[in-house]
Order: structure tokens, then sequence, then C-alpha cells
């Protein structure tokens, strides 16, 4: 079961040295070593002992093992180093012969001490480490347990002597091989980081060559399709340039005709603005008609609204006329009746009222003919009073026409003042116009004559084109043989690098 568990535990831990190894070699031994004396001694089945001897080794083994690994060399050497001897001396007076696997405790020490420490040092250590081991097992046998055999006792002295002395060889040849072979492996990591920086230094120039040569072969193309591109546009020019050269010609006979176009167009921009500044004069004199109608309206609208209130304060006095009427026909009303009852008493008085009767009679035809016309005046007050109502409606009407009036009056006056502003604006401009004319008559001129020389240089343009257009394709087939050899550059640089790789590998 320990070799189970020592083997299962550490079979993922991967040690950096040999010290490493060789230490792990040392503390299977002396498991294996503690743990047969155990069966040995007090039997196969005894399961304190079997738990305590796993236990201990395991946590020495864990602590040594994870140490080292760390690289706490002091904490290895020293503090820890005494931890484990007092443990083990404590162990060994408090259980003395009951747990004889304890020994390989002191095993361990021993062959720990061996790995830093010189061997006069181990072997005084040792010594002192048995004695007081033999004396705690004495101490512990008389004061605690019953007497045992004491070929027991006799037996483990034996076993741990040659145990040390074992250990110690192998630690001995142990330690001079690991220090050889720590000395060849520092001479050969040398060597193989020089070896590896010579061939690192190689590929990345040959990796560099290959990015270069790539390079280049892009660019010779880039550069290839470039003066394929050029030699098409040379020849392109060279046709361009005849074309251009009879479109010259063509534009010079153009530009004669422009300028004899735009000389009648001067002449005629001159007869329009003549006209313009009279059309604008004429506008003037509209604009000034319109404002004197608007004054006109606004005279109108003046009087229309005094009239409407003449004939509003007529129908006032209208309403005033027939509230007297209505008091006279009430009096009328009255005197009427006063005649019917003076008629009345008249004829009571018979003989001597006769007088007083027929001057009832004419009472009563008076009040009659005055009721009578009383309801005549008020009809015709009536028909007045709705003529005054009719006659203020159309005077409202009259002045609502008057401002409407007023407004498009004052619309046109402004549709003028605008039509006057811009017929002078565009005769400002028709006189700019003329002027401008007449230098673009005088630079179309020009430009006839700086066309004819164009057509000189179009011609000797188109000659050069002829002598590019060569050239460009002799340029084409050397760039054509870079590229060759570009590519043969890069190979050599494949090739080299699959050399390297293959070297590096072996």
């Amino acid at each position: 079961m320990l070799q189970y568990i020592t083997r299962h535990f550490f079979s993922n831990f991967e040690l950096e040295s040999q010290k490493n190894k060789l230490l792990l070699l040392i503390i299977y031994i002396v498991s294996l070593t503690g743990t047969l004396n155990t069966m040995v001694t007090i039997g196969f089945f005894h399961p304190i002992t079997y738990i305590v001897d796993t236990a201990v080794v395991v946590i020495l083994l864990v602590g040594s093992i994870l140490l080292n690994i760390k690289k706490v060399e002091f904490a290895y050497k020293y503090i820890l180093l005494l931890g484990w001897i007092l443990f083990t001396i404590l162990l060994n007076y408090l259980f003395g012969t009951m747990l004889p696997s304890i020994y390989e405790n002191f095993y361990f020490v021993l062959a720990t001490t061996l790995l830093y420490f010189n061997g006069r040092l181990i072997w005084t250590v040792g010594t002192l480490i048995l004695l007081f081991n033999v004396l705690s097992h004495q101490l512990g046998t008389g004061l605690f347990f019953p007497t045992t055999d004491s070929m027991h006792m006799n037996v483990s002295i034996s076993v741990v002597f040659q145990v040390t002395v074992i250990l110690w060889a192998i630690s001995r040849i142990g330690k001079y091989l690991m220090d050889k072979s720590e000395r060849e492996k520092e001479k050969f990591s040398l060597t193989n980081k020089q070896l590896q920086g010579t061939y690192d230094a190689i590929k990345s120039s040959i990796q560099q060559l290959q990015v270069t040569s790539e390079q280049l072969s892009r660019n010779l193309q880039a550069i290839t399709n470039n003066a394929n591109h050029v030699t098409k546009t040379t020849e392109e020019v060279a046709i361009g340039s005849e074309s251009q050269l009879r479109g010259t010609e063509e534009s010079a006979r153009a530009m004669n005709e422009m300028a004899i176009g735009i000389q009648r167009i001067a002449e005629s921009t001159s007869s329009i603005a003549e006209v313009t500044t009279t059309t604008s004069q004429e506008a003037r004199t509209g604009n000034q008609s319109i404002r004197t109608a608007i004054d006109q309206m606004e005279s109108i609208k003046n009087s229309v609204v005094k009239t409407s209130t003449v004939v509003k304060t007529l129908g006032e006095r209208s309403s005033e006329i027939s509230q007297i009427l209505d008091v006279i026909t009430g009096i009328a009303s009255q005197t009427n009746l006063l005649a019917l009852n003076a008629a009345i008493e008249a004829a009571r008085a018979g003989e001597h009222g006769r007088g007083f009767a027929v001057v009832a009679d004419e009472v009563r035809k008076l009040a009659e003919q005055s009721n009578a016309s009383a309801n005549q005046i008020a009809h015709l007050i009536s028909e007045i009073q709705g003529e005054a109502h009719n006659a203020v409606g159309s005077m409202e009407d009259v002045n609502q026409d008057v401002n409407t009036g007023l407004h498009v009056v004052q619309v046109a006056g402004f549709a003028f003042q605008r039509i006057s502003d811009a017929i002078t604006s565009i005769s400002e401009q028709l006189q700019e116009n003329s002027a401008i004319a007449e230098q673009m008559s005088a630079s179309s001129q020009e430009v006839a004559a700086s066309i004819s020389e164009a057509s000189f240089i179009a011609k000797q343009s188109s000659d050069y084109s002829r002598s590019a257009a060569a050239s460009s394709i002799e340029q084409l087939q050397a760039l054509n043989e870079l590229a060759n050899s570009s590519e043969a550059l890069n190979g050599m640089a494949s090739s080299l690098s699959d050399i390297i790789n293959q070297s590096q590998k072996a």
C-alpha cells in the first residue's frame, strides 16, 4: 500500500533536477525498509503501526518534494531538518519498542542530510542521534513497559548501522554523479543555447529573406501591372493626341464662329438694355398713377364713411319722429273719445245742446283727420327708416368694396414697384452683360490663338507618346526578367529554410 501511495501520489510531479530524483529513491528505500521492519517485528496486521508509518512517510515525502521544487534551501537544510530530528526523538521516547518502524524516520533524516552537508558532520550527528535513540528505548522499556526481548534491540541497532552505511554510500555516489551531471548539463545547455541562437539568427535571416523576396515579387508584379497600364495608357495617349490635334483645329474654327456670335449678342444686349430703360421709366410712371389712385380711393373711403354716418343719424331722427307721432296719435284718439262724449251729452241736452253737438262733431272729424295723418306720417317714417337702414347697409357694402379696391390698388402699386425695381435691375445686368459680351468677344479671339498654339503642342505630344510607348514595352520586358529572378531567389530561400528546420530536428 505504501508503494502504491508513493508512486500514485507523485506520478504527476515533474522533478526538475537529479537531486529530486535521488531524494525520491532514498525515500522509497527508507519507507520500504521501515515497512519490512514493522512487519517482521510486530506482525503483518497491526493497524496502528501501519497507519502511523504510512502517515509519517507521506508527510515527510510531501514536505521535502514541495520545498525542494520551490527551492527553499534555507528552510529545507536547517529549520525543517531540525524539526524532523526532534520529531523522531520524541516519537521514539514516547512509544519505545512499540513502534520499531519509527526508525525509518531516522533513516530519512540521515539520507536527506547527506545531500547537503559533509561526511564528518553527518557521522557526528548520526552517532549522537543513534545513542540518544538507544537510551530512549532503554528508558522507555524500563519505565513504562514490561521487559522485552533484548535481541529485538540488537537487531534494530544492527539494522540502523547497516542502512546508514548503505544510504551514505548511495548518497555520496549519487551526489558525485549528480554534480557531474549538473556540470555536463550546464555545458550542454550553454552549447545548445549558442547553437540555438545561431539557428535562430539564420532562420530569422531566411525568414526575412523570404519576406523580402515575397515583397519584391509583389512589388515587381505591381510594377509590371503598372507598366502594362502605362504602356496601354501611352498608346491611348498617342491615339488621343491625334484626336486632340483634330479637335483643336475644329475648336479653332468653332471659336471664330463663337466670337462672331458673341459680338452679335453684345449688340443685341445693348439694344435690349435701351428698351429696358424705357420700360423702367414707364413702370415708374405707372407706379405714380397707382399712388394717385390709392389717394383717390382713400378720399372715397372717407366720403363713404361720412355719408354712412349721416344716414345713421337720419335713421336715429326718424325714430325720434316716430315716437312723437305716437304721442300725437294718442292725443287724437283721446280727442276723438272726448268728442264722442260731448256729442252724447249734447244729445241729452236737446235743443240747448245742438250747437255744442256741432262743435263736438267738428272736433271729432279733426281728431280723425289728425289720427289718419299721424298714421300716414308714421307709415312714411317707417319707409324712411327702412330706406335709411338699406342705405346704411349699402354704404357698408360700398365701404367694404372701397377697402377691397384700395387693397387691390395697393397690391398693384407694390407689383408695379417690384416690376420697376426688377426692370431697373435687369437694365443694369444687361448693361453689365453687354460689357461682358464685349470682353468675351476679345477673349474668344485670344482663345482662338491659344488653340492654334495648342494644336502645335498636341502634334509634338503625339510624337512623344509614340516614343514613350516603345520605351514602356522595353521596360516591361526587363521587369518580367527581374520577376523571374525574384521567384528563383524565393525558391532558394525556402529550400534553405527546410534544410535549417531538418537540422534543428536532427
